[in-house]
């Protein structure tokens, strides 16, 4: 996992915090004296019968509960189990006092589930315990012990010590830990009662979740269907936005068996969107029960309609800029750069601008593309020329099985070449691209890297 900068807000709490736990470890509850927003944390080590792992348990409770009288039963509240709580629970429990202050929130009770750590050698199990399988990482595909040990053991740990509503259950994840809120909502539907996931990264097992559950056998009147509160920030990084939106975009055509509410959070990058996807999705949750949260909430979106490839044009379809991310066979970036694309000549030929960045995010390549539609439906033609070097590349190019397919001839520095390539996995806001090429006559094909891209704006 790449190390995000910390907020100044979260990461002094979470400075803070770290210090007041080492330093009172005995105790099981800590008044945090002088951080009157994280109210008081309990704290409990509770070691994983199902997964032989030691985690820290982190409870935030309402400052109500101070209030109700002894003797008295108060009112069961809703909990949110906060995934990566080590980070996570600093920085949204504080901040869950000022939703509340300002009455955009329920009262709730805040758990967070933390490592520890940061560092998988010293016990940092998230890779395992938030993902579904993936060919790509063997240590992925743990996702459903996990929820296991949850239900099993921090469930109990809670519901028995506080007012917590079983049957309001929230489970909020960010990046690895929003693929666990989506796989959980899908295989697991009667666990939790809502679901957020925050910039989910999908991008080394996106198949497994395009798939629509198997139906179990159950006995007596089947779980109400999940709330899934699914959100991507602008600015996330490539490789996470386009397989979330792929994502998206696969489920919003599709029958599903969630009540489903996805968003994309304008200017947040993959680890700033924390607070914004928190306070959006609880709210949007809240609202769906009819005096759920008791604070008015802002009506849900329409989704946006399903993509239509029976009229794809790539003469609109790839206007204005977008992000690329080049990936090679093992998964690994090797690369980024950026393209811009508009109508030339009148309007008859679209010039799409590619630029290739360095490790610093300079400008290192310069090529460009004018394309226009042949008479013929379904066709084009495609010119490439490279800034400052030799060569250029004629390419016929045809839609057909979904995806753009493109063919051509064409000469660089290394001489002669035929390339083939394929624009497919096309959405609203991302596509993948996939070129080979060959020097000896389409004996031998060498692919280059994939490419993921993902739209900024028109």
């Amino acid at each position: 996992m790449n190390r995000p900068r910390r907020p100044p807000l979260a990461g002094a709490l979470a400075a803070v915090l770290l210090i007041l736990l080492a330093t009172t470890a005995a105790a099981e509850v800590m008044p945090l004296d002088g951080i009157h927003g994280l109210s008081t944390v309990e704290r409990h080590r509770l070691h994983s019968e199902v997964l032989g792992t030691t985690y820290t348990i982190l409870v935030r409770l309402p400052e109500s509960l101070a209030d109700v009288e002894e003797g008295a039963e108060p009112a069961k509240l809703p909990v949110v189990y906060l995934l990566d709580g080590g980070v996570t629970f600093p920085a949204l429990a504080a901040y869950y006092r000022y939703l509340r202050l300002g009455e955009e929130l329920p009262e709730l009770i805040v758990v967070g589930i933390s490592y520890g750590t940061d560092d998988w050698r010293q016990g940092n199990q998230r890779g395992r315990d938030f993902t579904a399988p993936s060919d790509e990482r063997d240590h992925w595909g743990g996702v459903a012990p996990f929820l296991d040990f949850l239900e099993a053991e921090v469930f109990p740990l809670v519901e028995s010590r506080h007012p917590a509503d079983p049957a309001r259950r929230v489970l909020f994840g960010q990046s690895l830990g929003g693929q666990a809120a989506i796989w959980a909502a899908l295989h697991r539907p009667g666990l939790f009662w809502g679901h957020v996931a925050s910039n989910p990264a999908l991008h080394r097992n996106l198949d497994l979740f395009l798939q629509a559950p198997t139906a179990a056998a159950e006995e007596g009147e089947p779980p109400p269907r999940p709330l899934l509160f699914v959100s991507s920030g602008s600015d996330d990084d490539p490789r996470f936005r386009a397989p979330a939106l792929r994502w998206i975009e696969h489920w919003q055509g599709r029958e599903h068996p969630w009540v489903l509410e996805t968003r994309t959070l304008e200017g947040h990058g993959h680890f700033s969107a924390l607070p914004a996807a928190f306070r959006d999705g609880l709210r949007w949750l809240f609202a769906q029960t009819e005096g759920g949260g008791g604070e008015p909430a802002p009506a849900a979106a329409e989704p946006a309609a399903a993509f239509d490839l029976t009229t794809f044009d790539p003469m609109t379809y790839f206007l204005g800029e977008w992000d690329l991310t080049h990936v090679d066979a093992e998964g690994r970036i090797v690369g980024k750069s950026r393209t811009h694309a508009f109508p030339t000549l009148d309007g008859t030929y679209l010039q799409v601008d590619f630029r290739g960045l360095d490790r610093a995010g300079e400008v290192a390549f310069r090529g460009t593309t004018l394309r226009t539609a042949l008479p013929e439906p379904g066709r084009w033609v495609v010119h490439w020329a490279m800034a400052g070097r030799e060569g250029f590349t004629y390419i016929d190019e045809e839609w057909k099985d979904g995806a753009l397919h493109g063919t051509g001839r064409g000469f660089d520095g290394e001489g002669e070449l035929i390339e083939r390539y394929r624009y497919f996995d096309l959405t609203a806001d991302g596509y993948a691209f996939q070129l080979e090429r060959s020097r000896d006559g389409g004996e031998t094909w060498v692919p280059g890297a994939r490419t993921e891209a993902v739209r900024r704006g028109r």
